[in-house]
Order: structure tokens, then sequence, then C-alpha cells
């Protein structure tokens, strides 16, 4: 096999998943970008500080400031000042963000019985352990 059909196929399902998470995204009034924001805060116990993001995500402050603004205005977000230090703003998850987590890590799940339909679990695992030594070597680094 021609390492072009693997890298053909690997982008092929690439942009298959990524047109699949646009169409949910779209759905919920979401962009990626506020989703990975929606990601990051619920990974984090459900708020953060809004430097935090910016570290993150590695933008700008006035990046973070416009997705953060349309995120509250529909009510996935609620921001305050931090009481500690008012020069930092809280941002938290409200219901409605958290209830939507939900529903995308069942979105998830069903993209992952999609993808792995067919395969058994032994063929998952070795599947698993070959895409983690692509990742491993499109970065660069060596495996044991």
């Amino acid at each position: 096999m021609k390492e072009q059909e693997i890298g053909f196929y690997l982008k092929k399902i690439s942009d298959k998943l990524k047109s699949r998470a646009d169409n949910i995204f779209q759905k919920h009034d979401l962009t990626l970008a506020q989703v990975k924001v929606l990601g990051f805060i619920s990974r984090n116990g459900g708020y953060v500080t809004q430097k935090s993001i910016e570290e993150h995500l590695q933008v700008s402050h006035p990046t973070v400031v416009g997705i953060v603004r349309r995120l509250e205005e529909k009510d996935f977000l609620k921001c305050t000042v931090d009481q500690k230090d008012k020069r930092n703003k809280i941002v938290s998850l409200t219901e409605k963000a958290v209830l939507l987590g939900d529903i995308l890590k069942k979105e998830r799940a069903e993209t992952d019985d999609i993808l792995l339909a067919g395969f058994s679990e032994s063929e998952q695992q070795v599947l698993h352990n070959f895409l983690s030594r692509m990742i491993e070597n499109v970065e660069g680094r060596k495996t044991c």
C-alpha cells in the first residue's frame, strides 16, 4: 500500500468527521470554536478565567472576548468578575451548556459507533494502537 493511499483515507475520514460535527454544531447554533470553549470549561469543573481560555486556545484576547460574548448571548455562559482578583473575568457554564454537553457526548459516542461498526474488540485495540503510533510519527516522537 502506498503512503499516499493512507493519507487519502485519513483525509477522507477527517473530512467526513468534520462535516458530521459541523452539522451537529449547526443544529445547536454553535461553531467549532465555541464548542472548544465549552468543552474546555466543562473539563475544568464548569468555570475558568477568560485568560485561561486564551492560553488554552492560543488565540488573542479580542478573539476570546468575541466567542465568550456570543456564547453568553446564547445563554451557554455566564460571566462574572473574580472576587479575589477584579482584573479576572470568571466564565462559567449555564445549565443549558451542561445539558448540551450531555447531548454532544452522546453524539461523539454515536460517531465512534459508526466509525467502529464491524470491528471486533481486538481489531479496535489494534486500530487504536496503530493510530496512536501514526500520531506519534507525524509529531516526530519515537515509539517504544
